[in-house]
């Protein structure tokens, strides 16, 4: 009887383990953000602010260039848009977006409900500072020529700033 009951309780267990057991996380790609931008600042009729550089250990996720009319997710474009996600060494998850299109309109179209709290300086530029309804997500927003660019990250504000301060004007 035992030895029946083990022929049965091995199988079980083992279909158990396999069915219950979290699987790696997949690798994920760094993406060459840098051959991106140089696309955005050959064709943008505006500066592309982009990091001069980001820490090695920091991975780009996403990165795109679009044109006027295509769509990105739920949005038909307005205006050029270019953007880049990247992943600190914390997994936590920064954006920079910049477009040339009408900033009150595209900014209320890319952050989650996002209320004005305020302004910070970073270098010789003054940003306007956003925080999501939730309060999960904090945004930097400025202008730059015709354009706006907005930084977002599920992080303090500081990251931002920090983040803010790597940028530069192509």
């Amino acid at each position: 009887m035992l030895l029946s009951m083990a022929v049965l309780l091995v199988p079980i267990l083992l279909i158990s383990w396999f069915f219950t057991r979290e699987p790696d996380e997949p690798p994920l790609e760094n993406l060459d953000w840098k051959a991106a931008v140089a696309t955005a600042r050959a064709e943008a009729d505006f500066p592309v602010m982009a990091p001069t550089e980001v820490p090695a250990s920091w991975r780009a996720t996403s990165t795109y260039w679009h044109k006027p009319g295509q769509q990105v997710g739920d949005r038909s474009l307005a205006g050029h848009e270019w953007s880049l996600g990247l992943l600190d060494d914390n997994q936590q998850h920064l954006s920079l977006k910049q477009s040339d299109a009408p900033a009150a309109a595209w900014l209320r179209a890319v952050m989650r409900d996002g209320r004005e709290d305020g302004t910070v300086r970073v270098k010789d530029h003054t940003w306007t500072k956003w925080v999501s309804a939730d309060g999960r997500t904090h945004y930097l927003s400025r202008a730059v020529g015709d354009s706006t660019v907005l930084l977002a990250a599920d992080h303090d504000a500081e990251a931002l700033v920090t983040f803010a301060g790597m940028l530069s004007e192509g």
